[in-house]
């Protein structure tokens, strides 16, 4: 899983490699610009023609304005500098790039400057994997094509195995309800419901940021969008993947697979929105800086729809790493501006780390309240082995498990295909599919439209088996490594009708400093700390129901990873925003870190607030002592409630016969409601029998009903 010296060296030491990055940056010449001395300047005036000024008298190259990010500007340290700044910076024993960044630091006209440094950024599958090569490929013009609007809804639902003509289809055990026992949990995630809407993700725009696309790959050619995609690595309009022997980049175009692989086409499988436009942007292939997530993270904003990520920092419980300022300020833009004001969606992969005791709070990108981390659940319906425990996870879908264990299908270089994809790389695109879906269903919901739609959804049924379930005083059940649940992409399209759909109040922020702290703010070894807060009844004028919660923490640890932090709501939920990672010996604490859960989703934060911060390691308690330096609370949510969750009386309630109902099997609706029907009146008759006189015996149009919502 470490694919570089400098990932061993870091895990190894705890220490970056970035001085020595920058000596070699500094000793010789490279070619592409990612590898120059580069520079983001934030002018005030905004103007082109002073910062061109500006990067003449230091000797830069000016490399344009980034799109969409305010005032900002790309300068690049020319191969020629002048002999005044080699001089200065050779009396004062600072590299060229050094002398220059101050420079620009006292400059009147510049308010702000960044030196883009290497991140190490890794993706969230795994390796060897082998390609599936003894598929029967055919062009696409070979065989008849029929769309999915050629069909019936009969045919979606009850032929759904012959429907599509495509090899791997059968193989894609996620999406069809391949059960023989209806009383086993159900393994879908409910989308051929969806398609029975006709709702395919026709007019709906996924960017997969990654590693580059096969964009003339027979299942994907189709759908490939041009607008939606460029290489930033090379500066090029081509998303094309490298073909290597080592590591070939094969990880976008599977990523890509998933969403849009084209059905009947009869090559590799289906795509969950096998009518969605998809593009590649590829920003992986080489050296990382702040400046390329943003441009990447960006691209194409008043057109793509939906941004899917799956990377993110190492996943090696001992990093701990947030979007830098200019990657931050492209997410924050896209749920602003993007989709004429909606918002973009950005789908993120919640972390591989779990055999490393990692956390994806310790990483910002899954763990922003502007993205929704995806987790992962294998086809026996457990957590993977590397599923990390993270309270920022919204929801889950579903990948790989054991190495002989089913794993995901979709496309592969070469125009082949694959039954290997894993890791929660595969389940942030399913996610990105199904989102794809009820945009198309509902093209103007906003960005937290959808983050409630999957909330108010999600199912817990096939899971509920799992240890680790709690419900907060809303009526959600949530999971440390499930978030709230299994992705159902039929009960979302069904919620979001625009008939009956109303948007969500706007958000509301409220910042609450003021934590009492009884036993001080010094944390031994020997004891926990722990701090409450008040959060008044007045501050529910602009924060009721919540959404989003973080803590903000600042505190100096000699050993960071021996803490673990929990915070308890006045209604009791309890949330761990911190696991111990064993790994991470960093002695730099928790410099303004932002943790984030989504655990206490719908409740009203009036009343007393605890937080727990506690040394637990197993070695013996010798004085190690830290200073907890601030807290502060931030509430995310409406002053009003959400109209989906008045019309349900305010209170979450899941569908009991939802493991009862066959989705995809030759019995007609009818019949499984007769089935059902009888297997409840039993239950109904033996209640009586009991004594329970007042129970209603369901009528058998309710048992139709449950269906068609299923």
């Amino acid at each position: 899983m470490l694919r570089s010296s400098r990932k061993i060296f870091e895990l190894l030491t705890g220490c970056s490699m970035l001085p020595l990055l920058l000596l070699l940056l500094t000793a010789g010449s490279v070619k592409s610009e990612q590898q120059h001395h580069v520079w983001v300047v934030e002018v005030n005036s905004g103007s082109e023609a002073a910062v061109r000024s500006i990067a003449r008298s230091h000797s830069l190259d000016y490399h344009g304005q980034i799109p969409h990010l305010r005032n900002k500007f790309v300068l690049r340290l020319s191969g020629d500098s002048p002999a005044a700044q080699m001089r200065r910076a050779k009396r004062g024993g600072l590299a060229m790039h050094e002398v220059v960044h101050r420079s620009l630091e006292r400059h009147p006209e510049v308010a702000w400057v960044s030196y883009q440094t290497e991140l190490t950024r890794g993706k969230r599958d795994f390796q060897p994997v082998e390609r599936f090569s003894n598929v029967k490929r055919l062009s696409q013009t070979d065989g008849q094509q029929r769309d999915v609007s050629d069909f019936s809804p009969s045919e979606l639902n009850h032929h759904a195995e012959s429907v599509f003509t495509d090899p791997l289809w059968p193989r894609q055990w996620y999406l069809h309800d391949t059960r023989t026992n209806p009383n086993q949990p159900k393994l879908d995630l409910h989308v051929i419901p969806a398609w029975r809407r006709n709702l395919t993700g026709r007019g709906v725009v996924v960017a997969v940021v990654d590693d580059g696309l096969e964009r003339d790959h027979p299942d994907l050619v189709a759908n490939y969008d041009a607008r939606a995609s460029y290489n930033y690595n090379n500066n090029t309009s081509d998303p094309m993947p490298k073909y290597v022997d080592i590591e070939e980049e094969r990880h976008g175009t599977r990523c890509a697979g998933e969403i849009a692989m084209q059905a009947n086409n009869s090559h590799c499988g289906v795509g969950i929105a096998f009518n969605a436009r998809i593009g590649g942007v590829k920003i992986l292939d080489g050296r990382m800086s702040d400046l390329l997530e943003a441009r990447g993270l960006s691209h194409a904003l008043d057109y793509v729809d939906i941004y899917s990520a799956s990377w993110g920092p190492t996943d090696n419980g001992a990093t701990m790493e947030a979007p830098g300022p200019l990657a931050s300020e492209a997410l924050e833009t896209g749920i602003r501006r993007g989709r004429n004001g909606k918002g973009v969606i950005y789908v993120w992969a919640s972390g591989n780390g779990g055999a490393f005791d990692d956390n994806c709070n310790c990483d910002g990108y899954a763990s922003s309240v502007y993205t929704i981390a995806v987790s992962s659940a294998t086809h026996g319906l457990q957590p993977p082995w590397y599923s990390e425990h993270c309270a920022a996870t919204l929801a889950t879908t579903f990948s790989s498990g054991s190495k002989s264990g089913e794993k995901m299908v979709s496309t592969d270089l070469r125009h082949q295909c694959t039954t290997e994809f894993t890791g929660t790389s595969a389940s942030a695109p399913i996610a990105s599919g199904i989102i794809a879906l009820l945009l198309e269903a509902n093209p103007s919901l906003t960005y937290r439209d959808v983050q409630h739609a999957i909330v108010w959804t999600a199912e817990v049924a096939p899971l509920q088996h799992n240890l680790g379930w709690e419900t907060n005083a809303a009526g959600h059940k949530f999971h440390h490594q499930f978030g709230f649940g299994l992705f159902n992409g039929a009960a979302m399209v069904k919620l979001v009708d625009p008939a009956i759909w109303r948007s969500v109040p706007p958000k509301r922020i409220v910042e609450l400093d003021g934590w009492n702290c009884r036993h001080g703010w010094q944390l031994g070894r020997s004891r926990s700390l722990r701090c409450s807060l008040t959060v008044e009844p007045e501050v529910e004028d602009r924060v009721k129901y919540l959404e989003h919660l973080q803590l903000r923490v600042n505190m100096t640890y000699p050993v960071r990873g021996n803490l673990a932090i929990f915070i308890t709501s006045p209604a009791g939920t309890r949330s761990q925003l911190l696991t111990r990672r064993k790994l991470d010996k960093a002695n730099s604490g928790l410099p303004s870190w932002a943790f984030m859960t989504v655990h206490f989703w719908g409740e009203e934060p009036a009343g007393q607030w605890t937080v727990e911060i506690q040394d637990q390691s197993e070695s013996s308690h010798s004085g190690q002592q830290g200073l907890l330096e601030r807290l502060q609370l931030v509430l995310h949510g409406t002053e009003t409630q959400p109209d989906h969750r008045a019309r349900a009386g305010g209170f979450r309630s899941y569908n009991r016969a939802y493991n009862s109902v066959k989705n995809i099997i030759e019995e007609d609706r009818e019949s499984v409601a007769n089935r059902l029907m009888a297997y409840y009146n039993r239950l109904f008759d033996s209640a009586q029998h009991r004594g329970y006189k007042n129970r209603i015996r369901p009528e058998p149009q309710s048992w139709l009903k449950i269906i068609d919502n299923n």
